[in-house]
């Protein structure tokens, strides 16, 4: 599917405005609903006799619930996703993406523009159902809000847009944002530069007309700043126009390789120029066309050139969609405004018409015979004990029309009733009218938390459709994370420091990545929040010391929805593995002499990294204490060089670990040096006192037997250690062989226990046939044979 022509993109456009007119009309009407708007219109007020048009804003009210439930869901955790790495050693994953993580998380929490966005889409969602965002280029991250009546979609699109041909957005393009797209060093040459410049010609000639005749002295900056004064509101106000045009995007598999394909065009339906958009849109008369400027032609022309290769890469959609009909699709979406904008108006209506009736309730009427008592009844002052006469007649209650108000009062809790029912699985509901209120002052705290959990469960169903698209949309922000070389600073910056903390770049890959949203407990529920932070309070103590502390920073949160009291409160504790804990407890043992097997199945450089800390806290101990040991410890510290440098061999083997063990090879090095100056100094010392001493100091040949000793006994402590492993592995292969034989033997015992009870379960059946057909002969006999 190729698009070559502007008028076959503007045909198909106008098609969609078409079918979607309708669809916007009742999204009008349920905007302003939850606006705030009067029920009644103003023709209505002058056709009827109608005192009070006020909206009582109950649906403004459940919105505004719901809304504050999907910000506490979706916005207010921190992170709001989490990124499992599966790549790279494995004993490395887990500090990796805890670090990818946290990086992101800080970009995204510091960036005020992705929280407003998060709250549009929201808010958008709530009312239509729909919250679309789009990208506007291939690598900033936060993406732009839109509303749902800026996009149009062909119908019969379903959920998922896997039958999606081709979409369309509406875009307004002030001058300076038209001519910052169209130029610079890296200006793509897909924009058609001579209608660009014939848009914004006319844009300035627009606002010139704006301006009126003082339209040169912008070159002036005195005389226009005396202007602005004035006429400031016309720069900032709608009045100036916009160049309108439709972002056009098509899936395109006609060549080589597929992929979406964009074009932009102008909006040939507004009005007359390059903006607006309004009703006059459905005029196809040539007056209301753009003129010959651009007529014909593309603003942006990229050929054949793929935009994108998936619709997540250009345009996101979150939907909270109540429809009951399946196939879902988008066009059929109904939502929180749709289920809830009859009852509400009628909620509304009802209640101007009952507060018309209080008021005239409280009015004065009087009854008169003619015209004169008319008259003479109008000059009455009703003041404290004021005189009537006796022929003034006031009209009692009971002869006054009454107003059936526990009938009002009954439908108007009824349909507040409806308004909760049906959005119950938005926010939490509250019950309505004097029932409700006899319930909530009966009610236990067991049953309050019954309650709170049966609205719970509806708002979870909700909420998990959320957290799955908001998924979606941090696929692709982690996607646009990863591009090399992108144009986002903060991209950039995300980088290199993921770089700087030892995440190799093979690593920055998406498809590496498992994403998925962080839920908030209690499904957005405040109150359920709480009660389930004070239950597993109630049970901390019996937990670990490092659950205990997630439990601590689980209540602070839920209590004051502050993430950053919550570091501050209960801050991250460094993890000792259980390789560190195995070196340590290593590290007596060999600086005592005894060999020390190699470990497998551990985390190596955890090991390595704790054993060498043991080491450099001897040898700074010893040279605390001189720099010369005893020889007891140096043959310690010479039995650790040896165990770590196997376990440096065995990290040795992944080839992405060479810069960390030529760090480790330098450290143990330095403390080799270290060793050997003991030595040296050991010698030194004895032959020192071998002169002092005179003939009574050891001989060279003394010395001689020293020295041998000590190579023996390294030689030995190196054999036992290679012994050490061959028994262990011996060890290792008797155990399996006995497994072996246990598993060959249990099995056999078991096939045979299997065939005797099969064999007494067959003589039992033989016993049982054998006494009925016994009883049966018996039976036959006559009744004297019997016995």
């Amino acid at each position: 599917m190729t698009f070559n022509s502007p008028e076959s993109i503007n045909s198909l456009i106008h098609q969609m405005r078409l079918a979607d007119w309708k669809r916007s009309k009742n999204r009008q009407r349920i905007n302003e609903l939850f606006s705030g708007f009067p029920p009644f219109d103003d023709e209505y007020m002058s056709s009827n006799i109608n005192n009070t048009n006020v909206n009582t804003l109950e649906s403004c009210e459940v919105a505004h619930d719901a809304r504050i439930q999907y910000n506490t869901a979706l916005v207010a955790p921190d992170p709001r996703f989490t990124v499992t790495l599966d790549y790279g050693a494995k004993h490395k994953r887990q500090t990796r993406s805890d670090k990818i993580t946290k990086k992101l998380a800080r970009i995204i929490k510091k960036s005020a523009h992705f929280y407003e966005l998060g709250r549009s889409v929201i808010a958008s969602n709530i009312i239509h159902g729909i919250g679309p965002s789009i990208w506007e280029d291939k690598f900033h991250w936060a993406g732009e809000a839109i509303g749902v009546e800026d996009v149009l979609i062909p119908g019969n699109t379903i959920l998922g847009f896997k039958n999606l041909p081709f979409y369309a957005i509406f875009r307004r393009y002030t001058g300076m944002q038209l001519r910052k797209m169209t130029s610079g060093p890296k200006c793509d040459p897909a924009w058609n530069m001579p209608v660009v410049d014939s848009a914004i010609e006319w844009l300035d000639k627009e606002t010139a007309k704006l301006m009126g005749a003082a339209w040169p002295e912008v070159w002036s900056p005195e005389k226009m700043s005396e202007r602005i004064k004035s006429d400031g509101g016309l720069y900032a106000g709608d009045a100036v126009p916009t160049i309108d045009c439709y972002d056009f995007y098509f899936w395109n598999d006609d060549d080589k390789v597929s992929g979406w394909n964009r074009r932009i065009i102008l909006d040939a339906w507004g009005s007359q120029g390059f903006g607006g958009s309004g009703v006059g849109a459905f005029d196809n008369s040539p007056e209301r066309k753009m003129g010959d400027v651009g007529k014909g032609e593309f603003l942006y022309n990229p050929g054949n050139r793929k935009y994108a290769d998936k619709l997540s890469e250009m345009v996101h959609f979150q939907f909270a969609d109540c429809s009951p009909v399946s196939p879902f699709r988008y066009h059929s979406v109904r939502s929180l405004g749709f289920l809830l904008y009859g009852v509400c108006h009628l909620q509304n209506r009802l209640r101007c018409k009952f507060t018309d009736s209080v008021f005239e309730a409280m009015m004065q009427y009087f009854r008169v015979g003619n015209p004169e008592d008319a008259e003479r009844v109008m000059k009455i002052n009703l003041i404290d004990k004021g005189v009537i006469a006796n022929d003034v007649e006031f009209v009692k209650a009971q002869d006054r029309w009454q107003v059936p108000a526990g009938l009002a009062e009954s439908a108007m809790t009824m349909n507040w009733q409806t308004i909760a029912r049906n959005s119950a699985s938005f926010a939490q509901t509250m019950d309505a009218g004097e029932q409700g209120q006899t319930q909530r002052s009966r009610e236990t705290a067991t049953l309050t938390m019954q309650r709170a959990q049966s609205t719970s469960t509806m708002i979870t169903s909700m909420l998990t459709q959320a957290y799955t698209y908001e998924e979606f949309r941090y696929q692709e922000i982690c996607r646009r994370f990863c591009i090399e070389d992108s144009e986002d600073p903060d991209v950039r910056k995300f980088r290199v420091e993921c770089l700087k903390d030892d995440i190799p770049a093979e690593a920055l890959n998406v498809d590496r990545w498992d994403i998925s949203a962080n839920r908030v407990m209690g499904g957005g529920n405040k109150m359920l929040q709480v009660a389930m932070a004070d239950k597993l309070m109630a049970m901390r103590q019996v937990l670990d010391p490092d659950s205990q502390r997630k439990v601590d920073r689980i209540y602070v949160v839920a209590n004051t929805d502050n993430y950053d009291l919550a570091d501050d409160l209960v801050p991250e504790q460094k993890q000792v593995s259980q390789s560190a804990l195995s070196a340590q407890n290593a590290a007596g043992t060999l600086l005592q002499g005894l060999p020390v097997g190699v470990e497998t199945g551990i985390n190596h450089i955890d090991y390595v990294e704790a054993m060498l800390s043991s080491m450099e806290l001897v040898v700074n101990k010893v040279l605390q204490q001189g720099g010369v040991p005893s020889q007891d410890t140096l043959f310690g510290l010479e039995n650790m060089a040896q165990h770590v440098e196997a376990h440096i061999q065995i990290i040795a083997q992944n080839k992405e670990e060479a810069q960390r063990v030529k760090q480790y090879t330098d450290v143990l090095g330095k403390m080799q040096n270290e060793m050997k100056a003991f030595s040296q100094r050991i010698q030194e010392q004895m032959q020192a006192q071998q002169q002092q001493n005179g003939n009574g100091g050891p001989d060279p040949e003394t010395m001689a037997k020293i020295q041998g000793t000590i190579i023996t006994a390294q030689a030995k402590a190196k054999n036992a250690d290679d012994s050490h492993a061959r028994k262990t592995a011996q060890r290792q292969i008797t155990f399996e062989q006995k497994t072996a034989q246990d598993q060959v033997k249990s099995q056999l015992e078991l096939q045979t226990q299997a065939a005797k009870d099969k064999l007494d379960l067959i003589k039992a059946a033989q016993h049982v046939q054998f006494e009925s057909e016994k009883a049966r002969l018996k039976s036959e006999l006559p009744p004297e044979e019997q016995y």
